[in-house]
C-alpha cells in the first residue's frame, strides 16, 4: 500500500538556484514582506541585516570568492562555524557562483572536521574566529593552505581576509560577476549542499543534495501550512513574524530558515544555546515562533527560570529530532496556553522534513510525527518484504521532489539506501489516519540530542586501545537527552588479569577509556550512557553483533540490582514473621510495607580516611599509685564555608579574562562602594552612572537567592546574563564615543593614563605635605617634653609652662613655627642654673609678672 495526502504537489522550478529562489520574489508567489521586517537579527547586538543589504552583500562576497580564488562551478566551500547572521550570505554567495557548500560541526575536533574537508575535497574553509585553532590545524592535516582559509568576523586570528575585507573587495573589484545560471531541468542534478549524516556503519557519510531538493523542501513546507491560501484562517506563519534562530545552522534542521524567509518573516540568530539568553531574547525580540529539540524542550518546561518571562506572544512551537512523550506535551500547555504545538519528522536524506503536524490540529497527537507533505509517497515495508496496510508496523520507504540524490564516492551505501528513487529510512513506523507513529529504529544509529551518532565509529575507536579487544556500543534511554551511548568492552587477557578485583583499577580504566573517546570526537559523542566490562559480545556466525541480545543484556543487568533487593526484602520479612509467631517481638511499623516498597540498594562507599585516632594503641594498663598520663585530643578549627566563594568561583571559571581585565589603581583611591540599593529593592543589575564588576555581579547573584527566593544557579545564571549584556552595552558605547570624538575632533587633553598619573602624582604630593607636618608635630612633642624637664623658679610664670599644661592635658595647640625647629638633646644632670637655661632660650621663653 502506498500512502500520501490528498493535496496536489506544488509548481517547483527547475532551473533556479537556491540564492535566486531566495532573491527573485517572482518566479513563485509567496508572501509580501513588510518593509521594516529584516532577514536576521543579531541577538547579542539587535542589529538586522535587511533584504537589500542581504542582496548587496551576497552578490560582493560572491565576486570576491570568484575573482581571489577562483571558486565555480562543483568547487566545494567548507563552512566551518557557529550560527552567524552572515551564515545565510556564506551559502548563497558560494552557490552564486556555482560552488558547492559543506557545513561544519562547530564541535568537532581537529580529526572529524579533516575527514569531512578530505571527503568532500573542500578548496576553500569559511570559519568562525572561536573556531580558528582546530581549523587551521584541519587545514595543515588535509594540505589546505592557511592563504585558503577565511574568516567571517574579526578576531585575533592575524588573517587578512574576513568578510568585511572581502565585501569591500567585491566592491571596488572592477570586473563582472559571472553567476551561474540554470538550464531547464539542470536543477534537478546540480548540487547546492553535501550534507554529512552518521550511517550504519565507519564515519559519517556526505549526502548529495541538490538544488531543486532543497526548492522543493521549502515549497513542499509552505503548500502544507497553506501560506498562500488566503482563505486559510489559522496561519501559524506570516510576514512580520520572528523566529527563533537557535538551532544550528549546519544541521539539516537548520535549513528550515529558509523556509521563514520565505514566508516573510525575521530570524533571531543565536550563536550557541544558553538557557537564560534563549528566554531573554525570546521577550525582547517578541518571537513569535520557536523550533526546539527534545532536550532544549525539557528545559523549557522544568527550570523554574520560565515562569519569570513573558512567553504570551508565541503562537507557534515545532519540536523535531526525536518525539515528544505525553508529560512534555501537556506541560508546553501550561507554559504557552497561546501556542500550537507540532512535531515533526525528517532526515538528511529527505532534504529536511517529510512530515509535520496537520495545520488545522491546534495540539499535537502524542507520539505521531505527523502527515506527510505534498508530493511525498511512502511504503511500509515488512519484515517479510511485503507491503504493509494502514496499522501495519514496517520499515518507512519515502519518495519525492525533495529526496537527496546519493552518498558522495560511497556507492555500496547509496546501493543500500537509494533504490529505485526510493529512500530508505530504517525507521519502523505506523500509518494511522493518515499521520505517522515511529516505533522503532532499524538502523544501528542512536539519536543524542537530535544529533546522529554511529556506534560502529566508536566501536571502531575503542579498538585501538590496547586494553579493548571487543566492544560494542548500544543505546541507553535518557529523559534529557532521548538516548546516550552505553559502551559493553572486552577486555584483553592482560587487561582483564589487571583489574580482577580492584575497584579502584576498574575505575580507573573505565575514565581512561572514556577520555580516549572524549579526546577526539564531538562531544555529543562521548560516552556518556557509561562503559561495562563483559566477557564476550554477541555475533552471528558472519561475525556481525548481534544487538538485540547486547539490549537484552543490558536489561537483565538493570533489572539484577532489583531482584536482589527483593530477595532480601522477601527474607527479611520471612524471618520478622517467624520471631512474631513465636512472641519475640512485636509487629515493625515497616513490616505491611516492606514486600511492595523494598529497600532501596545502598550505594557502595569507599571507607572513610584513616586518622590518627583510628588506629590507637590499646590502653596500657596502670599499676596501682602510678599516674596516668592522659593526653587531650588536638583542637582543630572547623572549616569556614562562605556561599560568596562558590559564586566568585564559578564565575571566574566561565569569564578567566575578567580576571585579567586591566584596571586604572590609583594610590589614595577609595574602596568602592556597594549598591545603595540592596534587598528586595534590588531586583537588576544596572545602576546608573555605575559600569558593573564581577563583584557587583556576585553581590547581585547572592541578593537574589538571600531576597528574592531564587535557587543559587538560577540567581547565578540570571546575574551573568545581565552582566554580559551590560558588559556589551558598555563596551559597545565606549567604543562609538571613542571613535566619534576622534572622527570630529573632540579629542582633549592626555590619555587616562596620562590623567590618571597626574592624579597620582598629586596624591602623593599631598602625602608629602603630611609627613612634613608629622614630622613638625613630633619635634613640637620633644621640645614640650625637654620643658617639662627643665627646673624653672617658683615664683615665675613662663609661656613655656602654659605648653606643659596643654601637653598634660593631651591638647596640641596651635604651636608657633619657631617652636618647631630642632633642639639640642636635654641635659642627663641639670644640676645647674646654667645647665637648664639653653633649652630655655632655644626655646625662647619669656618671663613675665610672677603669679599673684
Amino acid at each position: 500500500m502506498e500512502f500520501r495526502v490528498d493535496e496536489p504537489e506544488p509548481y517547483i522550478p527547475d532551473h533556479l538556484s537556491l540564492p535566486q529562489f531566495v532573491f527573485d520574489t517572482t518566479v513563485v508567489p509567496r508572501p509580501r514582506r513588510l518593509t521594516e521586517t529584516p532577514y536576521f537579527i543579531e541577538d547579542a547586538t539587535g542589529r538586522g541585516i535587511f533584504e537589500a543589504e542581504a542582496k548587496h552583500r551576497t552578490y560582493a562576497l560572491a565576486k570576491a570568492l570568484q575573482h581571489k580564488w577562483g571558486i565555480s562551478k562543483d568547487d566545494v566551500v567548507c563552512i566551518f562555524s557557529p550560527n552567524d547572521i552572515d551564515y545565510g550570505v556564506a551559502i548563497w554567495a558560494v552557490h552564486l557562483v556555482g560552488g558547492i557548500v559543506t557545513p561544519g560541526n562547530p564541535s568537532y575536533t581537529t580529526d572529524e572536521l579533516a575527514h569531512q574537508i578530505k571527503l568532500t575535497k573542500s578548496a576553500l574553509i569559511i570559519a568562525h574566529p572561536a573556531c580558528q585553532k582546530t581549523v587551521l590545524a584541519a587545514a595543515k592535516a588535509t594540505g589546505v593552505p592557511d592563504s585558503r582559509v577565511i574568516f567571517i568576523r574579526d578576531g585575533p586570528h592575524g588573517h587578512v581576509w574576513t568578510f568585511d575585507s572581502l565585501i569591500a573587495f567585491g566592491e571596488s573589484s572592477s570586473g563582472g560577476l559571472a553567476e551561474r545560471r540554470f538550464s531547464n531541468g539542470e536543477a534537478r542534478d546540480a548540487l547546492a549542499f553535501l550534507s554529512l549524516s552518521s550511517g550504519t556503519t565507519g564515519k559519517p557519510k556526505a549526502v548529495a543534495i541538490s538544488h531543486f531538493a532543497v526548492i522543493a523542501n521549502i515549497l513542499q513546507t509552505v503548500a502544507h501550512w497553506k501560506i498562500n491560501d488566503s482563505s486559510w484562517p489559522n496561519k501559524f506563519m506570516c510576514p512580520g513574524d520572528v523566529a527563533i534562530g537557535v538551532l544550528p545552522f549546519f544541521h539539516i534542521y537548520g535549513l528550515v530558515m529558509n523556509v521563514r524567509l520565505f514566508c516573510g518573516m525575521s530570524v533571531v540568530v543565536i550563536p550557541k544555546f544558553n538557557f537564560a539568553t534563549f528566554l531573554e531574547s525570546i521577550v525582547r525580540y517578541h518571537v513569535t515562533n520557536l523550533y526546539l529539540v527534545p532536550p532544549q524542550i525539557v528545559l523549557l518546561c522544568k527550570s523554574d527560570a520560565t515562569r519569570n518571562y513573558d512567553l504570551s506572544r508565541v503562537k507557534f512551537l515545532m519540536s523535531g529530532a526525536a518525539p515528544l512523550s505525553g508529560e512534555l506535551v501537556a506541560s508546553l500547555r501550561q507554559i504557552l496556553p497561546n501556542a500550537a504545538i507540532g512535531q515533526g519528522y525528517g532526515l538528511t536524506e529527505g532534504t529536511g522534513s517529510v512530515c509535520l503536524a496537520p495545520p488545522e490540529v491546534k495540539d499535537v497527537t502524542v507520539g505521531s510525527s505527523g502527515r506527510l507533505l505534498p508530493g511525498v509517497k511512502a511504503r511500509v515495508l515488512k519484515s517479510d518484504g511485503t507491503l504493509a496496510g494502514e496499522g501495519e508496523q514496517g520499515e518507512l520507504m519515502i519518495t519525492g521532489p525533495s529526496m537527496a540524490s546519493y552518498y558522495l564516492d560511497n556507492p555500496q551505501a547509496t546501493k543500500e539506501t537509494f533504490i529505485d528513487f526510493w529512500v530508505r529510512t530504517g525507521d519502523e513506523v505506523i500509518f494511522r489516519n493518515n499521520e505517522i507513529f515511529i516505533v522503532d529504529r532499524l538502523k544501528e544509529i542512536l539519536k543524542v540530542k537530535g544529533f546522529q551518532v554511529t556506534p560502529a565509529e566508536l566501536e571502531g575507536h575503542l579498538l585501538l586501545h590496547p586494553d579493548v579487544a571487543d566492544s560494542c556500543v548500544v543505546s541507553l534511554p535518557d529523559d534529557y537527552s532521548g538516548e546516550l551511548p552505553l559502551a559493553y568492552v572486552v577486555l584483553q587477557p592482560h587487561a582483564a588479569a589487571r583489574i580482577k578485583g580492584n575497584f579502584r583499577a576498574t575505575q580507573e580504566l573505565k575514565q581512561a577509556l572514556f577520555k580516549h573517546v572524549a579526546d577526539v570526537k564531538v562531544k555529543y559523542k562521548w560516552l556518556t550512557g557509561g562503559i561495562e566490562f563483559i566477557d564476550t559480545i554477541p555475533k552471528n556466525p558472519s561475525g556481525k553483533i548481534r544487538r538485540v541480545r547486547v539490549h537484552r543484556l543490558h536489561r537483565s543487568l538493570a533489572f539484577l540490582p532489583t531482584a536482589m533487593v527483593r530477595r532480601f526484602a522477601n527474607q527479611v520479612h520471612q524471618q520478622v514473621s517467624r520471631l512474631m509467631r513465636a512472641d519475640f517481638t512485636k509487629e515493625p511499623v515497616w513490616y505491611k510495607a516492606v514486600l511492595q516498597y523494598p529497600p532501596l540498594p545502598l550505594p557502595p562507599r569507599a571507607p572513610p580516611p584513616r586518622t590518627e585516632y583510628d588506629n590507637r594503641t590499646p590502653k596500657p594498663v596502670f599499676l596501682p599509685g602510678q599516674r596516668m598520663n592522659l593526653r587531650k585530643p588536638k583542637l582543630r578549627p572547623l572549616p569556614v564555608h562562605y556561599i560568596e566563594d562558590d559564586i566568585r568561583r564559578q564565575f571566574f571559571r566561565d569569564h578567566p579574562f575578567e580576571a585579567f581585565r586591566p584596571r586604572t589603581l590609583v594610590e589614595g583611591a577609595e574602596i568602592e562602594p556597594e549598591h545603595a540599593t540592596t534587598g528586595q529593592a534590588w531586583t537588576r543589575l544596572r545602576q546608573r552612572g555605575r559600569n558593573p564588576t564581577p563583584e557587583d555581579a556576585i553581590r547581585f547573584a547572592m541578593n537574589l537567592h538571600q531576597h528574592h527566593n531564587l535557587s543559587l544557579s538560577e540567581a547565578y545564571l540570571r546575574a551573568v546574563a545581565q552582566f554580559r549584556a551590560l558588559r556589551s552595552e558598555h563596551h559597545i558605547a565606549t567604543t562609538y564615543a571613542a571613535l566619534e570624538a576622534e572622527t570630529f575632533g573632540s579629542v582633549f587633553g592626555g590619555t587616562e593614563i596620562q590623567k590618571m598619573h597626574e592624579k597620582e602624582l598629586k596624591v602623593l604630593d599631598s602625602w608629602k605635605q603630611e609627613e612634613q607636618l608629622d614630622e613638625s608635630a613630633l619635634v613640637a612633642k620633644k621640645r614640650w617634653k625637654a620643658i617639662v624637664e627643665q627646673n624653672a623658679g617658683e615664683n615665675e610664670w613662663t609661656k613655656g609652662e602654659e605648653y606643659v599644661r596643654l601637653w598634660k592635658a593631651n591638647i596640641e595647640p596651635e604651636f608657633a613655627p619657631h617652636l618647631t625647629d630642632p633642639i639640642a638633646e636635654a641635659p642627663v644632670n641639670p644640676s645647674s642654673h646654667e645647665q637648664t637655661q639653653a633649652p630655655l632660650e632655644n626655646a625662647d621663653v619669656h618671663v613675665t609678672t610672677p603669679r599673684q
